[in-house]
């Protein structure tokens, strides 16, 4: 286990669960939505309200609301309902007149109309009730309150909702969380809110206290799981937060199993490499690269806490085709390529230039990004195999994004020269090898990724499952290692093949190799 002793947290945070009409009110359906209904002391009738949502054009013609006194079951109080369930699906009955939400003024005074009973006070524990009803028949009832002894009010799934007296005032309602949604258990439906009439309820924060492989668990589609979702994660920060962009914070931490990029406004806490820390932000993601961002839905506040120091992990040591191949289990992790050497990209950066490299080892390229805010920008670049340490990160704008990953070094010293250590280079092939075909299954193109041990060319034929072949091509090749070939699905005279399972083959003299594909429409 990483050596981090995490200190415990008070969280003062608050979230705004965005779910209205996440799942679509059925027709005719209405239920109570929010209430704001009795004070202590003196009431002020004016500001009283109760909310109904439901699906717009209803008519509430036959409907009531019925207050019910938790001393008895019985009902104190009914007011009748009239209209239709406006547009925006809430429906706004208030004692007075406030054009900017109330859609039913009553015109009714203390004791009247939608003042309903608190419930409890400092005499004691007591328990009221709402009911939505549509003639005789009960379509929605919220109990709220502690019952006293003998006294009754029994809630949906035999519970009650809290009350919001005792946090005070005119300051909080009832409301339902997430908005206009109904398990059928007051408990779980309800909570103490500040007031929302005719805007979306203001839900406590609900913070999922995740691993960081949970964080990076992606759909179908590449995009998180969580994304959107406001959770709290720890782990060792590998890069310190002003490496990769000084003007915000910008790092990334890792636990036991996987890692993920931090990404928020300049923060006042400055981390370095080696602390361990707790984030809770809003997980997303930008170009594959799944990220904790700081910025989402009031009143979730974001955290970054440095709880102590310790020693920053040591790096996994991989080849090139693992890291491109099963990148995406590298993600945000601090990797190390073994005994590569620059080949190609972009020229070695002077001063204040970035640069993106390719690098060879004998399983083949993969990417090297040099980021202007490090200090490599400058550097001499290295003429012989060196072993580079970085964090594996991403950079691709198509879904479901399992391409473009690269190797982020943080400062020069992650570059090593392999003479000075005992870094094992990876032999090339000797022979010709099908090193994958990503992604496959595919719809549009395919890359088919071989290695060679001498320059030679390459003869790549595609066959269907009857045997039959579809496509013949050839690759020339100038130097040992990795190439690539890309096959779009297409036969020999261009027209587009039926979907179904292919067989690739590929033969350079007496050798061959061969690989299944799986092409979708």
């Amino acid at each position: 286990m990483l050596p981090c002793r995490f200190k415990k947290i008070t969280l003062l945070s608050y979230a705004w669960i965005l779910f209205a009409l996440a799942c679509p009110l059925s027709a005719q359906h209405v239920l109570i939505n929010e209430s704001l209904y009795d004070t202590p002391g003196v009431d002020e009738p004016a500001q009283l309200f109760t909310e109904l949502c439901g699906t717009p054009g209803v008519s509430l013609s036959g409907w009531s609301l019925v207050g019910i006194s938790g001393a008895t079951g019985g009902v104190y109080r009914t007011v009748h309902l009239s209209g239709t369930i406006p547009n925006d699906g809430c429906y706004i009955i208030a004692n007075t007149d406030d054009s900017s939400y109330v859609d039913r003024n009553l015109n009714l005074g203390v004791g009247e109309g939608i003042d309903w009973y608190d419930a409890g006070g400092p005499s004691g524990d007591d328990c009221d009730g709402i009911e939505l009803r549509h003639g005789v028949s009960v379509i929605d009832r919220v109990c709220y309150g502690i019952c006293a002894p003998g006294h009754v009010c029994n809630g949906e799934g035999d519970s009650n909702a809290p009350d919001a007296y005792p946090v005070g005032s005119l300051s909080y309602s009832l409301s339902r969380c997430p908005d206009r949604e109904d398990t059928d258990n007051n408990a779980l439906d309800w909570v103490i809110a500040l007031p929302t009439p005719g805007s979306r309820n203001q839900c406590p924060c609900q913070t999922l206290h995740l691993s960081i492989g949970q964080a990076q668990e992606d759909t179908t589609d590449g995009t998180p799981i969580h994304a959107g979702e406001f959770v709290s994660l720890r782990g060792i920060a590998t890069v310190s937060s002003d490496v990769f962009n000084p003007q915000e914070t910008d790092f990334y931490i890792q636990d036991d199993n996987a890692g993920i990029n931090i990404r928020c406004n300049p923060s006042s806490t400055s981390v370095m490499a080696g602390d361990c820390v707790v984030v809770e932000g809003w997980v997303s993601h930008t170009g594959g690269l799944c990220q904790i961002i700081s910025e989402g839905p009031d009143p979730c506040i974001p955290i970054l806490d440095v709880t102590e120091h310790t020693s920053t992990p040591s790096p996994i040591e991989i080849d090139c085709r693992t890291a491109r191949v099963s990148g995406e289990h590298y993600e945000g992790l601090l990797v190390k390529l073994i005994c590569v050497t620059i080949v190609g990209g972009d020229p070695w950066p002077e001063t204040g230039q970035n640069a993106e490299l390719a690098v060879i080892d004998g399983t083949g390229l993969f990417d090297i990004y040099i980021d202007p805010d490090t200090d490599i920008d400058g550097q001499v670049e290295p003429d012989a195999p060196v072993s580079i340490t970085g964090i594996l990160s991403q950079q691709d704008s198509t879904s479901p994004y399992t391409e473009n990953y690269r190797l982020l070094p943080r400062s020069w010293s992650d570059f090593v020269s392999c003479s000075r250590t005992d870094d094992v280079p990876v032999p090339f092939p000797q022979h010709l090898q099908l090193t994958g075909c990503y992604p496959n299954p595919f719809n549009a193109r395919t890359k088919i990724v071989f290695t060679v041990a001498r320059p030679v060319v390459v003869a790549v034929q595609i066959f269907d499952l009857l045997g039959r072949q579809v496509m013949k091509s050839s690759v020339a090749v100038f130097s040992p290692g990795e190439h690539i070939y890309i096959w779009d699905g297409t036969n020999q005279t261009g027209k587009t093949v039926s979907a179904g399972i292919y067989f690739v083959q590929l033969n350079m003299g007496t050798a061959s190799a061969t690989g299944k594909l799986l092409f979708l429409k």
